[in-house]
């Protein structure tokens, strides 16, 4: 006795499988962009350099890109109103390194001033710490997606 499935089967289960992936894609851009925050939250937190003019700090953010396009951003606000310079600088820094990963999901955390490598040099920056949390966490996010 053989059992006939029905006639849009493989259109349901093709169906229900795009939801699932929408879902995990939804599931995973929502924790990247909670990690690249809690990272810029750290950055911003643990500079140690004067904040003269507020543009570094401004210029420290983060998006999750998919596929090339930004889907989450934290937004670039600036911490003065003298910061826009900074702000700007990061927004087009994230723009360009999203067009360098045009497949996958990708988190991008930045600090978009061309001065800013020469103060993290210096132990003043703050990124380093920010990168080993946001990695630290990255880790543990990959081995909880494997029990999914």
């Amino acid at each position: 006795m053989g059992i006939t499935p029905p006639k849009d089967f493989e259109k349901r289960v093709e169906e229900q499988l795009r939801q699932q992936a929408e879902n995990t894609i939804k599931m995973v851009t929502e924790r990247l962009m909670e990690i690249g925050m809690s990272a810029v939250n750290t950055i911003r937190a643990n500079h140690a350099y004067k904040d003269q003019t507020g543009n570094l700090t401004s210029s420290v953010g983060c998006a999750v890109v998919v596929n090339g396009q930004i889907i989450q951003g934290s937004g670039f606000v600036p911490i003065k109103p003298t910061g826009e310079p900074g702000s700007k600088a990061g927004q087009s820094f994230v723009r360009n390194l999203a067009s360098q990963f045009p497949q996958g999901i990708t988190l991008i955390v930045v600090a978009g001033m061309n001065y800013a490598a020469y103060v993290e040099r210096r132990g003043i920056g703050g990124m380093t710490g920010g990168e080993l949390q946001a990695t630290a966490e990255l880790d543990k996010f990959l081995t909880e997606l494997k029990t999914l």
